[in-house]
């Protein structure tokens, strides 16, 4: 009896699902702007990267960002997520929905991604992981998908990143893709992009997809990585040289990461975990607990059956790298925010 309702709601939900998809997206979408412009905003990243895309707009400069009009060298992030807020100004105003309007548009599109994605697993599995979006709380209300800064559209280049990544060996051209991501999210965030590197070369070494790229690939490959970015700092050289280059290498590179307690940031390796996955109010200790369980029934069921899928075991290294890279990279490092560890997240959806 319960096996048969079993086949019938799953019947069901594939019958009809595009209609509970489109119900996912837009209860998605309903979380990330409804009464978006209402809370304060913060007056540290928010608050300067609004004042920042202001005054963008009043020098007509888009390249280097002011502060009461004087040079700001604070965030030394590149310019992109100063764009997507100068587009929310654009279109609606200088109000907070236009400042926040980009992260919240970001988040949604990152939930949509990675639901499509998910789809080539079964219709269900892709309405899990748009359900488990809408659960999941802390994005909604901390420093993510409502503030007006620059985490949201890195977290989106981030993961389409990562889903690029694991369709490379079906199609190489999913390696200039990642690539072009790599780059957003550099001139989105800077430093932070470097995990995505990390990964994507380890998990080329490790699936041997490494060796079977040729040479004009590697040639395109290059030019989606270094194209945008050579771009963006020449643009920046005819502002100011190499100063804001080198500032972004001893302060946002070498300071934030291997000072002690730069801004006063800084604590023990334990601090995601325990923050993250050691609070009871927040789902991913239960997501950590549902990975693990289905990572031991699936290893236990090719062990059984002695057939080992290489398709499974590629993307199960994908993912794993996806999660612990960031998850240990982050932790490792001396200066430690919450919002740092949202990439490694996103793969136990």
């Amino acid at each position: 009896m319960l096996a048969k309702s079993y086949r019938t709601a799953v019947r069901f939900f594939e019958k009809y699902y595009w209609f509970f998809f489109a119900a996912a997206c837009l209860t998605l979408a309903f979380y990330c702007f409804r009464c978006l412009d209402v809370q304060y905003v913060d007056s540290w990243d928010e608050a300067r990267h609004g004042v920042n895309a202001y005054e963008m707009i009043q020098n007509g400069d888009y390249i280097r960002h002011t502060y009461n009009y004087e040079v700001d060298d604070w965030n030394l992030k590149p310019s992109v997520s100063y764009w997507g807020i100068v587009l929310g100004f654009r279109l609606f105003g200088y109000g907070v929905f236009g400042l926040r309007f980009i992260s919240a548009l970001s988040y949604l599109l990152t939930g949509i991604g990675c639901g499509l994605f998910a789809k080539r697993y079964g219709k269900e599995a892709s309405l899990l992981v748009m359900g488990f979006f809408c659960a999941n709380t802390r994005p909604l209300s901390a420093h993510l998908a409502r503030s007006g800064d620059a985490d949201a559209p890195y977290l989106l280049f981030f993961t389409f990143a990562m889903l690029a990544m694991l369709r490379i060996r079906k199609n190489h051209k999913n390696l200039y893709a990642c690539g072009l991501l790599f780059s957003l999210a550099f001139l989105t965030k800077s430093w932070h992009a470097g995990m995505i590197a990390v990964i994507g070369g380890l998990y080329l070494l490790l699936t041997r997809e490494l060796f079977a790229i040729k040479a004009r690939e590697w040639g395109w490959f290059l030019l989606s990585v270094f194209g945008p970015l050579l771009f963006w700092f020449g643009w920046r050289y005819t502002r100011d040289g190499f100063a804001f280059l080198d500032r972004m290498i001893k302060v946002d590179l070498l300071a934030r990461t291997g000072g002690a307690n730069y801004e006063g940031h800084e604590f023990p390796f334990s601090f995601y975990y325990d923050t993250v996955f050691g609070h009871e109010a927040y789902i991913y200790r239960w997501l950590l607990l549902i990975c693990i369980l289905g990572i031991g029934m699936g290893m236990f069921v090719m062990l059984r059956s002695r057939i080992w899928k290489r398709t499974v075991l590629e993307e199960g290294i994908g993912y794993l790298l996806w999660f612990f890279i960031p998850f240990l990279g982050f932790s490792c490092i001396r200066t430690k925010l919450i919002w740092y560890c949202y990439p490694c997240t996103v793969p136990l959806f």
